[in-house]
C-alpha cells in the first residue's frame, strides 16, 4: 500500500477511469474471475479501508462511511434501480408529499373561520422533529432498516387523518403524521452511501410530480383527501409498499453509521461550518415553499396569468402542461448540464421570471411562469445533494424554519387586514419572491464554492508515500491516502503474510489487487449511477406522459343544460363558497356542484374562491366546477392580485367581462368582475362583487361609491350578485341603488346582511334564500329574472307566497322543501329559509 518517497503525481479522472477499465480488462485476459473474492467478516473492515482509498472524487465523509463499512463487497449495487424499486420508492413519496402538502391548509381552516391568529398555529413545532437527529443514539437509530419500517407506517397515520370525525383531531392526527414524515425523510436521506442518497433524492423529486400528475387527473385535487374509498386505497398500498421496502432495504443492507465497528461516523469538520450550513438550510427552506407556492399544482401559474374574456389568457387546460413540461425539463437538465446552472446568471433568470409573472399579463405572464419553473426544479437535484453533507438535526431544522416563517409571510401577505403587523407585508409578493430566489442563489453559490474547495484539496488519486503532503489550493494538507489509512490499526506481518498467499498479489500493470478491486467498484458505482439516472429520466417522461393523459381525458367543449322551454327567463344567484372546504374543513366540491346544480340557477357569482395558495390547497375551483358542471366560467382577478377572489359560473355564452379591483386603501383588497352574457340573444351585465370587512368603513363606503359608478355606466340590463357587508337601507346600500339606479330584489327583506341580489332592466319573477347545510358559513341566494318583451314593461311589484299564483315554470325546484320563516339551522340537509321562496306578480 505504500509508495517510495517521491512527489505524488494527481490522476484525472478520465485517466482514472481509464485505468478502471484497463484493469478489467487485464483481469478478463488472465482469464480471472470477474466476482470479487469476499474474503472472512473479521477481514472485510480492513480491506475496505485498503480499497476505497484510491477512490477519487469522492467528499472525505461519504468515504469513510463507505470505506468504514465494506458492505458493498456482498450486494448488488443495481437493485436498487430496478424498476419495481424504484417504482415503490415513488409512489411511497407521492404519499409523503400528500401528507407534507395537506398540513398547511388544514391548520389554515381554523383563522379562517375565526378571521384571526386562531391558537392552533403551535402545532407547526411538530414539523421540527429532524431536530431529535442531533442526539447521536437517535440518529443511529434512524439509519436502520426497522426503524425506516416504523417511519414510514406512522407517516401512513397523516394519510388516515382524513377519516378522523372532526376538524380539530383530523389537524392533530395530520400533524402527527408529519412529525414522523420528516424523521423518515432523514432515515432516507441521510447516513447512507451516495448512490443510495442519489437515488433517494431523485426519487423523493419524482414523487412530488407524480403528485401533479394525478392531480391533474383530478382537477387540482388530491384524491387521497377527497374521498374515502382513495384514501382507504391509499392507506393500503402505503402499508404494502412501506414492506416491500422494508424486505428490499433487508436484502440489500443500507450503509449506515451503525455498520462502523467504531459506531460513528467520521465526518469532515468543513462540512459543521456554520455559513455554508447556514446557506443551505435556508436555501433548501426557500426552494421548499418556493415549489409549493408556485408549482403545488400545474394550474397556479395560469391562474397567476388571468385575463378577462375574450383573450383570457391561457387556460389550466391544457396549458398547464408546459408548466409540467417545464418542471421535468429542469430536472433532466441538471442531471446533464449542471455546470451551466447553478452560477448567478441562472439565478439572475430565475428572479425576472419570478417577478415577470408577477408584473406582467396573460401569456408574457405565463411564459415566465414556464421559465420559472424550469429553474425552480433545476435546483432540486442541486441543494439535495448539498444538504445532506450537514447535520440532518441542525440542517434540516433550519430549513423547516425557513418555510414555516415563509409560509407565515405568504398567509400575511394576503390577510394582512386580520394579523399584527400586517401592514408592513401588504401586498408585497413581489418582495417575497425576491428573498426566495435570493436564499436559494446563496445556497447554491455555496454549493459552488464548497465543490471548487475540495476540487483543489483533493484532486484525485495520489500516488506516493503514506506520510507525503501534497499542495491543494496553495495550502499544505495530508494525501489522501494517509487521511484514510492512518485510521486503521496497524497491520502486522502474519497478516500481510496471509494477504499475499490469497490474492493480494501485484499485477503486471503494477497495480496491487486492491488498487484494482477499488477501480472495478468506482467504475460499477459510476456507471450504475448513470444508469439509474436515466431510468429515473424515462420514469420522469412517463409521469409527463402520464398529465398530458389527464389534461386530454378532462378536456371537452362547454355544452352547458339549460330549460329552453322559456328562453327569456333566468335565475342569477350569490354564494359565498368558503373556498370549497365545509364546515368540518373537508373538501366540499362534489356536494357544492350537486347543490348548484339542484338549484337549476343558470348565473351565479361565487365568491372567496381563490384556492391556489399552498395553505388553501392550491385548487383550481373555476376549472373543476365548470367541467363538472359543465358550465362557462370567467375566473378573477388573478392570484396576483392578492384578493379572496371571485368568479361567475354561467349556463349562457360569456362574451367579454371586466376585472376590477375595488378601492381598498385600509382593508383587504375588494375583488369585482363585470361578466356579459348572451342570454337568448340579448347582452345581460353580471356585476359579481365583494366588499371589504365591515370594520373598514372608508373602504367600503369608497367601494359603494366605485360600485355606483360601475352600475351606472352599463349600457345593458343587469344584475348585481354582490356581497357588500352592508345593512339593508345603510349608506352603502341607499349609495347603490340611488346612484347606481338598480332596484332590490326584495326590499322587504331587512334580515339580511352580506349577500344582495340587484337589478335593472328586467322583470323579477322570484326570490329564494337556501340553507348552506354546513357546506359553508353562508346562504345561497337566488333570484328569477325574464327579459322584458318591450321596453318600459313595468315590472313585478306584488309579493306572493303561494306557488298556486304565479306560471309552474317560475317555480323554484320542490327539492328544497317549502316556504320556511326563520333560519333554517340543519347542517345536514338545504332547505328554502328566511320567509322565502317569494313570487312577484303584475300589480
Amino acid at each position: 500500500m505504500s509508495g517510495s518517497g517521491g512527489s505524488e503525481r494527481v490522476l484525472s479522472r478520465d485517466e482514472f477511469m481509464q485505468m478502471a477499465a484497463a484493469s478489467t480488462a487485464a483481469k478478463a485476459k488472465r482469464g480471472r474471475r470477474s466476482e470479487p473474492v469476499v474474503p472472512p467478516p473479521s477481514e472485510r473492515w480492513e480491506r475496505r479501508h485498503r480499497a476505497q482509498s484510491f477512490i477519487q472524487g469522492k467528499e472525505l465523509d461519504e468515504l469513510e462511511v463507505e470505506v468504514e463499512t465494506g458492505l458493498y463487497e456482498n450486494v448488488d449495487l443495481s437493485y436498487g434501480s430496478r424498476m419495481p424499486v424504484l417504482l415503490a420508492h415513488i409512489c411511497f413519496s407521492f404519499l409523503w408529499w400528500s401528507v407534507f402538502d395537506a398540513l398547511l391548509p388544514m391548520l389554515w381552516f381554523f383563522p379562517l373561520c375565526a378571521l384571526q391568529v386562531s391558537g392552533y398555529e403551535p402545532i407547526f413545532l411538530l414539523c421540527f422533529s429532524p431536530i431529535l437527529a442531533l442526539w447521536t443514539p437517535i440518529r443511529q437509530a434512524l439509519a436502520t432498516p426497522p426503524a425506516l419500517l416504523v417511519l414510514r407506517l406512522l407517516t401512513l397515520v397523516g394519510v388516515a387523518s382524513y377519516q378522523s370525525p372532526n376538524a380539530i383531531t383530523r389537524l392533530a392526527v395530520l400533524a402527527v403524521g408529519n412529525f414522523f414524515a420528516l424523521l423518515a425523510f432523514v432515515s432516507m436521506w441521510w447516513n447512507r452511501s451516495k448512490l443510495d442518497r442519489d437515488r433517494a433524492i431523485h426519487t423523493h423529486i419524482l414523487g412530488f410530480f407524480l403528485m401533479l400528475a394525478v392531480r391533474v387527473w383530478f382537477s387540482s385535487f388530491n384524491p387521497i383527501f377527497t374521498n374515502l374509498l382513495y384514501n382507504n386505497v391509499a392507506t393500503g398500498v402505503g402499508v404494502v409498499l412501506s414492506l416491500y421496502l422494508f424486505l428490499q432495504d433487508w436484502r440489500t443492507p443500507i450503509i449506515t453509521s451503525t455498520d462502523l465497528p467504531s459506531g460513528k461516523i467520521h465526518r469532515n469538520k468543513e462540512s459543521d461550518k456554520y455559513p455554508g450550513l447556514l446557506a443551505t438550510g435556508l436555501g433548501f427552506g426557500a426552494l421548499m415553499f418556493l415549489t409549493l407556492m408556485m408549482f403545488g399544482d400545474v394550474s397556479i401559474v395560469p391562474r397567476w396569468a388571468v385575463a378577462p374574456y375574450p383573450n383570457r389568457g391561457p387556460d389550466p387546460n391544457p396549458w398547464s402542461f408546459l408548466v409540467m413540461l417545464g418542471l421535468v425539463l429542469g430536472v433532466v437538465l441538471m442531471s446533464h448540464r449542471s455546470d451551466k446552472l447553478g452560477g448567478l446568471t441562472w439565478h439572475a433568470i430565475g428572479l425576472a421570471s419570478g417577478l415577470g409573472l408577477y408584473y406582467l399579463q396573460s401569456y408574457f405572464a405565463f411564459f415566465e411562469g414556464c421559465l420559472l419553473s424550469i429553474y425552480t426544479a433545476s435546483l432540486w437535484p442541486h441543494l439535495s445533494k448539498r444538504l445532506v453533507h450537514y447535520p440532518p438535526g441542525k440542517v434540516l431544522s433550519l430549513a423547516i424554519l425557513t418555510w414555516v416563517l415563509l409560509c407565515i409571510t405568504s398567509v400575511w401577505i394576503v390577510a394582512y387586514n386580520f394579523v399584527p403587523g400586517g401592514t408592513v407585508t401588504r401586498e408585497r409578493t413581489d418582495v417575497l419572491i425576491a428573498v426566495m430566489v435570493f436564499l436559494v442563489a446563496l445556497a447554491s453559490r455555496d454549493c459552488e464554492m464548497g465543490e471548487e474547495g475540495r476540487r483543489e484539496e483533493k484532486g484525485g488519486v495520489r500516488e506516493g508515500g503514506e506520510g507525503e503532503k501534497v499542495g491543494g489550493g496553495g495550502k499544505e494538507r495530508e494525501g489522501l491516502r494517509q487521511r484514510v489509512v492512518g485510521k486503521l490499526p496497524p497491520i502486522s506481518e502474519e497478516e500481510e503474510e496471509e494477504e499475499e498467499g490469497m490474492d493480494f498479489e501485484v499485477d503486471s500493470t503494477g497495480s496491487s489487487v486492491h488498487e484494482e478491486r477499488a477501480l472495478e467498484l468506482l467504475a460499477t458505482e459510476e456507471k450504475e449511477c448513470l444508469r439509474f439516472r436515466h431510468r429515473a429520466n424515462r420514469v420522469a417522461i412517463g409521469i409527463l406522459l402520464l398529465a398530458l393523459l389527464g389534461f386530454a381525458y378532462r378536456y371537452h367543449p362547454i355544452s352547458p343544460t339549460r330549460q329552453t322551454e322559456h328562453p327569456t327567463m333566468f335565475s342569477a344567484g350569490i354564494w359565498a363558497f368558503h373556498f370549497g372546504y365545509d364546515n368540518d374543513a373537508k373538501p366540499s366540491m362534489e356536494r357544492a356542484a350537486q347543490f348548484i346544480n339542484n338549484s337549476g340557477v343558470d348565473v351565479i357569482g361565487l365568491m372567496e374562491t381563490d384556492a391556489a395558495r399552498p395553505y388553501i390547497g392550491n385548487h383550481d375551483l373555476g376549472s373543476w366546477l365548470s367541467e363538472r358542471l359543465d358550465v362557462y366560467v370567467d375566473y378573477g382577478p388573478g392570484t396576483d392580485t392578492h384578493t379572496w377572489g371571485a368568479m361567475v359560473l354561467s349556463k349562457f355564452p360569456i362574451v367579454r367581462s371586466e376585472h376590477h379591483l375595488l378601492p381598498s386603501p385600509h382593508g383587504e383588497v375588494a375583488p369585482g368582475l363585470v361578466v356579459t352574457v348572451n342570454v337568448s340573444g340579448t347582452l345581460v351585465d353580471f356585476f359579481c362583487v365583494h366588499f371589504g370587512n365591515d370594520e373598514d368603513e372608508l373602504d367600503r363606503k369608497l367601494q359603494a361609491d366605485y360600485t355606483a359608478e360601475v352600475l351606472a355606466t352599463a349600457r345593458n340590463p343587469v344584475v348585481l350578485i354582490s356581497y357588500l357587508t352592508n345593512k339593508p337601507h345603510g349608506d352603502g346600500y341607499k349609495t347603490i341603488t340611488g346612484r347606481g339606479m338598480v332596484k332590490d330584489i326584495d326590499s322587504t327583506d331587512r334580515k339580511r346582511w352580506c349577500e344582495y341580489i340587484m337589478y335593472r332592466g328586467l322583470i323579477k319573477l322570484g326570490y329564494a334564500r337556501i340553507s348552506h347545510g354546513g357546506l359553508t358559513d353562508t346562504e345561497l341566494q337566488v333570484g328569477k329574472f325574464r327579459l322584458p318583451e318591450y321596453s318600459g314593461e313595468p315590472d313585478n311589484d306584488k309579493l306572493t307566497y303561494s306557488p298556486e299564483d304565479v306560471p309552474t315554470w317560475t317555480h323554484f325546484p320542490a327539492l328544497f322543501g317549502g316556504r320556511y320563516r326563520s333560519h333554517y339551522g340543519n347542517e345536514s340537509e338545504h332547505h328554502y329559509h328566511m320567509d322565502t321562496p317569494k313570487y312577484f306578480t303584475p300589480s
